[in-house]
């Protein structure tokens, strides 16, 4: 298929990968050769004349022949037609790449206009095609498509930040600015809409150019990520030669972007280089956790992303690789003594200060994990020697370079050692998660450590030591090692400034944050609790959160119903987007392995059923020893749940049509090939079971109809109802999932007005919040009475040596109730995990996995679901403030996220304040109503007006679009 270009200033055109020249000569040829076609038709119309006794055979033919010219003429109409189409379409590239100059939503608007011209021509095209065979002018007009693909893609990237338009929204803005309810058999082949799309990824990388000259490094890096998905996405497709002639140039393109473009303007940045290249590396490598910041600084250290070993076994499946942490830098000069050791969460570094018992020297050692120059660790060790009369001799010592492989990796050198000042290993898993899978590498660099560093009298000297890795998951095998080394060199000049840059980056992080007044331990636990999860993952690599966070291989670092159940609606509060690019988006780009995990049961069960353990690729690695891998199903109706919340608190609509809603549709297959008829079934009035699973009790194991599970799958289908609504599809069999909805068992004792575990249960010790759940978070609607026995039946039968988070249930449960003191009795318990110095969480009081963050983030929901009373509902969010005990005077729920705006919600014993601090134009107006003693009012929010309120009262914030 060949591609025809508007040429340069000086007339210049391509045909395929060939030059010519559009001079005047080649305009008078194009007239002669029109003026002889008309005089060779006029001659034919002559002879036709004059000729016809001939016969039936010579007018057949000269029919053909008219037809044949009618069908050259139609042709030669649609490339004059698209030749417009493809200039009116580099007219609005051009536009479009202004707007890092100019006002964007202008820019924007003007394009709009520009669109509606280039569609007037394309009705052309439709016009002629009208009662014709579509794919006889095909190629007439593939080249005009195709820069239309391109302008078009590029605008619907700029307006809807770095999203990849669709074919139907293609069709449909085409018939709204036509006025048309159809395009007749004028169609878009699938091959002109990639080729267009490859085409853009020329025109983003010239627009991370113009960005550059503006400092917007924040786009340069998401255009990066937008690039590399369309290639990747390439890599899926059967390619024609056309194709395949696109996907290489895409590549290069990605090259430029990601190396040429971004490295070589490294240098013409100034002050700003730093900024700049942060945002380039947050893509090219993954998540170092501040492991052994957060647990001792031990060896090894883990990678979000990096497991080995086989899904399948018995104790130990696929579970985070150990690797060599060249960090452990061990300060060994006899004299010195540790005075100081110190976690500062606010700007995410440790430290530690020895002093001389000889000598006046203090030598200071202090750790971070760069936040962002997320492939980096860093150490900044600094010796003051300012107050010594003589040299002092530092002795250091660090891990045994020459035995770095394990049974996990096998770590090979690849450039540096000894005598040098860098190191250079590649390491390997040794076993892949399934058979003949993926093998995955790391590359790391890193400042060898001297055994021992003189620092001259009456001066003070500090000696800087990093770490890079990359890994070949998200950079080929081709430029991963190159990276690692490229990002060493770049940075480590610079290390005396690093500091800065990531202090600045957290500080960003915290502006969204809860603040404490009065009660110093509950603070320190709510910002430990924060920091513990928010070290284990960035919202640029979708990753979930395991429970032991990505400071240990705690669980194997898998992710179970902790993330979604457990540590996400902290998240969603504070870091919507956060929540959204790691814990939902790695279910997302997992749903073929909980397709195949539906059918490996051969039941007849289909869609999405997700495991309920996941590492690497999204297949069950949960330990065959254990049987919840099989049986505790629920997981799949708390993905759907979460999938829900993020909805009901973001408004997302483009999210839920393109990425959320497929999979809430799975669910919800999932859970009506899963249920079966009860034995009390009849036609008029049929019942569903649930039967053979483990509930959230997991000391339950093949019970029927578990009450969690049950409600859980009735939100799950109820909620793909309402999604398919939204998104209107209408393949859906909407009347069987009603019934199933509506039919499903849930168990209920009306005698003793409680909900039973399961089918059966008869008081046994039951291992963790269960139950309790429905009335928090699920908010199943049952009465007062109802949710009050289930909260007093099961405290007494829980399990005191249970997980964490279980206290922090009963309390935000109580709180709801209006039983301050029920919820006292649990809030301690809820906390008393967090154990000291540094408020590290373990999974029971006694132990269990370090750093249990499940603990962490059932916590935080008792702080603000609890005594903030928040509750993310259909179409608003509510509040009920209550300060907890221990003497806390205020609370605050500072920079809180609700349909892309920003709230700070303030309350103490006197008053609650509510002020909106941010919103975008798609919600631009906010009601506040505020309940207090049956009486209701309300306020309409201005921007940074804050409206003060008595205490008692519960407020409910909603919107319009």
């Amino acid at each position: 298929m060949k591609r025809f270009n508007e040429g340069n200033n000086n007339g210049e055109t391509s045909t395929g990968g060939q030059k010519f020249q559009r001079n005047d000569n080649h305009n008078r040829s194009n007239t002669n050769y029109q003026n002889n076609r008309d005089r060779d038709r006029d001659r034919d119309r002559d002879r036709d004349q004059v000729s016809e006794n001939d016969s039936e055979t010579i007018k057949l033919f000269r029919t053909y022949r008219d037809q044949l010219n009618e069908s050259n003429d139609k042709r030669e109409r649609i490339v004059k037609v698209s030749r417009d189409v493809t200039a009116s379409s580099k007219k609005i590239i051009s536009l479009l790449q202004r707007a890092p100059f100019e006002d964007k939503e202008s820019i924007l608007q003007q394009a709009v206009s520009e669109f509606d011209k280039v569609h007037q021509l394309i009705a052309q095209i439709i016009k002629e095609l009208e009662n014709d065979e579509f794919w006889k002018y095909h190629r007439s007009f593939s080249f005009g498509v195709q820069e239309y693909i391109e302008a078009i893609s590029f605008f619907y990237y700029l307006k809807f930040n770095g999203r990849l338009i669709t074919l139907d929204y293609i069709y449909t803005t085409m018939k709204e600015s036509l006025k048309v309810e159809t395009l007749n058999n004028f169609v878009i082949s699938n091959e002109d809409y990639l080729l267009g799309l490859a085409d853009l990824t020329g025109e983003l990388m010239r627009y991370t150019t113009n960005c550059v000259n503006v400092k917007d490094y924040n786009e340069c890096f998401r255009i990066n990520t937008f690039i590399r998905t369309i290639y990747n996405g390439f890599k899926f497709f059967h390619l024609t030669k056309d194709l395949q002639s696109k996907m290489n140039v895409t590549e290069q393109n990605l090259q430029k972007a990601e190396k040429n473009n971004l490295f070589i303007t490294i240098h013409k940045l100034s002050d700003e280089r730093i900024s700049w290249v942060d945002n380039f590396c947050k893509k090219q490598s993954f998540l170092f956790g501040a492991g052994g910041i957060l647990i001792g600084l031990g060896n090894p250290i883990f990678m979000a992303g990096v497991y080995s070993g086989s899904a399948t076994a018995l104790t130990t499946p696929s579970h985070r690789a150990a690797l060599p942490n060249f960090q452990q830098i061990t300060v060994a000069s006899k004299d010195l003594e540790l005075s100081y050791a110190g976690l500062d969460l606010q700007n995410a570094t440790y430290t530690r200060q020895y002093k001389s018992n000889v000598y006046s020297t203090t030598v200071n050692q202090l750790y971070y994990a760069h936040q962002l120059i997320r492939n980096a660790l860093i150490q900044e060790i600094t010796v003051d020697n300012s107050q010594s009369g003589g040299d002092y001799h530092l002795n250091l010592e660090t891990i045994d370079y020459s035995s770095l492989s394990n049974s996990d990796i096998n770590v090979v050198a690849n450039g540096g050692g000894p005598g040098q000042a860098v190191s250079q290993f590649i390491a390997n898993i040794t076993k892949p998660e399934l058979p003949n899978g993926y093998i995955t590498s790391v590359a790391m660099v890193t400042t060898n450590v001297p055994s021992e560093i003189t620092v001259p009298a009456n001066t003070v000297q500090t000696f800087y030591f990093m770490t890079v890795m990359t890994s070949n998951l998200e950079n080929d095998d081709n430029y991963f090692i190159e990276i690692a080394t490229d990002i060493y060199k770049n940075f480590y000049p610079m290390a005396s400034s690093l500091l800065q840059e990531h202090i600045a980056s957290w500080g960003n992080i915290w502006n969204s944050r809860v603040e404490i007044g009065g009660n110093l331990e509950l603070a320190q636990v709510v910002n430990s609790s924060f920091y513990y999860i928010y070290s284990s993952i960035r919202s640029d690599w979708a990753w979930s959160l395991s429970p032991g966070g990505l400071a240990s291989d705690g669980y194997h670092g898998h992710t179970f119903w902790d993330a979604e159940t457990w540590m996400y609606p902290p998240i969603l509060a504070l870091q919507p987007i956060l929540a959204k690019n790691t814990v939902l988006e790695y279910r997302m780009q997992r749903l073929n392995e909980s397709h195949l995990k539906a059918l490996s049961y051969d039941q007849g069960w289909t869609g999405y059923m997700f495991p309920w353990e996941s590492a690497f690729t999204g297949t069950e690695t949960c330990p065959t020893i254990a049987p919840t891998g099989l049986l505790e199903q629920h997981i799949t109706g708390d993905i759907s749940f979460a999938l829900r919340q993020y909805y009901y608190a973001s408004g997302d609509s483009l999210w839920l049509l393109e990425t959320g809603y497929p999979a809430i549709k799975g669910i919800a297959q999932f859970w009506a090939s899963r249920v079966v008829l009860s034995p009390q079934s009849t036609p008029s009035q049929p019942q569903y079971d649930i039967n053979v699973v483990i509930p959230p009790d997991e000391y339950a194991v093949g019970v029927n109809n578990s009450v969690y599970t049950n409600v859980i799958a009735k939100y799950a289908i109820e909620w793909a109802l309402e999604a398919a609504a939204i998104v209107q599809d209408k393949t859906i069999p909407t009347e069987l999932w009603q019934s199933i909805s509506d039919n499903l068992k849930i168990p209920f004792d009306a005698a003793t007005q409680m909900h039973p575990e399961y089918d059966g249960y008869a008081g046994q010790t039951i291992k963790q919040a269960d139950v309790i759940l429905l009335g928090y978070p699920l908010m199943f609607n049952m009465s007062e009475e109802v949710r009050r026995n289930d909260l007093e039946y099961y405290q007494k039968v829980t399990d005191p040596n249970g997980p964490a988070m279980t206290y922090s249930m009963f309390t935000v449960n109580w709180l709801e109730l209006g039983n301050q003191s029920k919820a006292e009795e649990s809030w301690a318990t809820s906390y008393a995990n967090a154990q000291m110095p540094f408020k590290v969480w373990t999974e029971t009081p006694t132990g269990g996995t370090v750093n249990f963050i499940t603990g962490a983030g059932g916590f935080l929901q008792g702080v603000i679901f609890g005594y903030g009373g928040m509750r993310i509902k259909q179409q608003e969010i509510t509040f009920n403030p209550q300060l907890p005990p221990g003497g806390t005077t205020s609370m605050k729920l500072k920079s809180l996220k609700y349909m892309e705006a920003e709230f700070d919600i303030y309350w103490d014993t006197q008053q609650i304040l509510v002020e909106l601090i941010n919103y975008s134009a798609n919600y631009p107006s906010f009601t506040l109503t505020v309940t207090n003693i049956n009486q209701q009012q309300q306020y309409q929010l201005q921007l940074n007006e804050p409206i003060t309120l008595g205490s008692g009262s519960t407020l409910s914030i909603s919107t319009t679009q």
